[in-house]
Formats: C-alpha cells, structure tokens, sequence
C-alpha cells in the first residue's frame, strides 16, 4: 500500500498530548464556568488571614495537649473542595478545620446573626466566613432567600478553595449528631449545574474532643474517603444536557 504524501507509511499521527493548565473538562452538553477574579480586598485581606491563621494555630495548640489528624491524604492539596463536618463546639470546630487543613483560603457557612455586630461582622467575612439566613433567625419566622449565599459559595469553590460546611445547621452539646439539613445536597448540586461539571471533591470530616471544655485536653479529626455524591450529580447533568442539546439539534 503506497505511503501518504508527506507521511511515511505505517505510522500513525501522534495524539496531542494533554495539559494540566487546561480548564476542567464539563459535562457533555454543557460549558465550563469560567472562574471569577479575585477582587482587590481579596487580595488585600490575604496577609490578614495568613496572620490571624497564624494566631488560631498558635492558640489552639497552647490550649489542646495533643491535635492529632487521621486521614490527611483524604484532603487534596489544591481544587475546589467541601468539607462536610459535625458541629459540637461552636467557634472551635471552624478553627480546628481550619488549621488542619493546610489551605489558606478556607470558607465557612455562619448564621446571618453573627454578622450584625459591625467589627465581628467585617471580621468574619474578611476572614471567608458566608453568612447563611435562617428562618429562625427571622422575627416573623418567614421564609427566607439564600441565593447570595449559593453564588458567593459557588465563586469560591470555582476559585479553587475551600469551603467548610456543617450540615447539623447548629451546634450542640448532646453525644449524637443532630438530624442533617438539605443545605449541602443543594450546595453539590448547585454547583454542579453553575460550574457546567467542574471537579469537586466532597470530604467528611470528624471532630471528637475528650473534654472540650477542658483546659490541655485533646483533639481528634478524621477525615474520610471523598463522598461519590457529587459524580452521580455530574451525571444527572450530563444527561439533562445531552438531552437539551438532542432537542436543540431536532
């Protein structure tokens, strides 16, 4: 069999090797969400949150006689990634995540209330916390929107940070985990549909303190295996998007 012109015969153009620096590939039928910039006091706020980490480590260790972390490897160093934890210690759960982690752009869901206070208000969203509204929180007990709390948490994770959520909705005392709310079902799905299919890792996280009231006692986080929830929400939206794109096409 005679050669093509310009090629010798029998050998096959090699395929274009892949990039690490391309986006993330989207659902069939679907388009990658670019990632949005980081704005000036993004930048700006960096330093500070760097510094206050700093302090949190340095306090958390002064006050806990041994933080001991399992399941390290379960935690990509880099990509978007949630954090699915319990909530038993109010304020402390949040710093322990986030000096755990060994990321500095974390995020975490707050009830709108904190936010009121001027300082604690400025103080909690340069330091990533997203204040989440809550119907109990409200005087007349009325529905509430949380569609800024979606996008701004949907921005973050395309950013390729971190966000931390504790599903209980609250924190507690008791020795069980509280009835789990529908917020972080949402959250996954959402994104997948706002991000076109962008990878997204979900984690479970455990925190169980020996006495956490207790001056010099320990801590344990564990965290788990990356949670499949998110892959089979990737699906569902691949195929809505095929079947979008086959009607389009009809």
């Amino acid at each position: 069999m005679a050669a093509t012109r310009g090629r010798p015969a029998g050998r096959r153009r090699p395929a274009p090797r892949s990039s690490a620096r391309t986006a993330p590939m989207a659902a069939s039928g679907t388009t990658p969400r670019v990632p949005p910039p980081r704005t000036l006091a993004d930048h700006l706020l960096l330093p500070l949150q760097f510094v206050f980490k700093t302090a949190l480590l340095a306090c958390l260790f002064a006050y806990f006689n041994c933080v001991r972390v399992l399941g390290r490897r379960h935690v990509p160093p880099r990509g978007p990634l949630v954090i699915v934890s319990n909530h038993e210690n109010m304020v402390i759960d949040p710093v322990v995540l986030a000096c755990v982690l060994g990321r500095l752009r974390v995020h975490f869901w707050a009830k709108s209330t904190l936010f009121t206070a001027g300082f604690a208000g400025f103080l909690l969203r340069a330091l990533g916390a997203v204040p989440v509204y809550r119907r109990q929180d409200t005087k007349d007990g009325k529905a509430v929107s949380n569609e800024a709390l979606y996008e701004a948490s949907y921005d973050a994770l395309l950013r390729g940070e971190v966000l931390v959520v504790f599903p209980e909705g609250t924190s507690y005392t008791a020795p069980k985990t509280q009835p789990l709310r529908k917020g972080i079902a949402w959250l996954v799905k959402g994104f997948a549909e706002y991000s076109g299919g962008v990878p997204l890792t979900v984690v479970p996280a455990g925190i169980n303190y020996t006495r956490k009231d207790k001056w010099r006692s320990e801590v344990l986080v564990e965290f788990g295996a990356p949670l499949p929830a998110y892959a089979e929400c990737v699906r569902g939206v691949t195929a809505d998007g095929a079947t979008a794109a086959a009607a389009a096409a009809a």
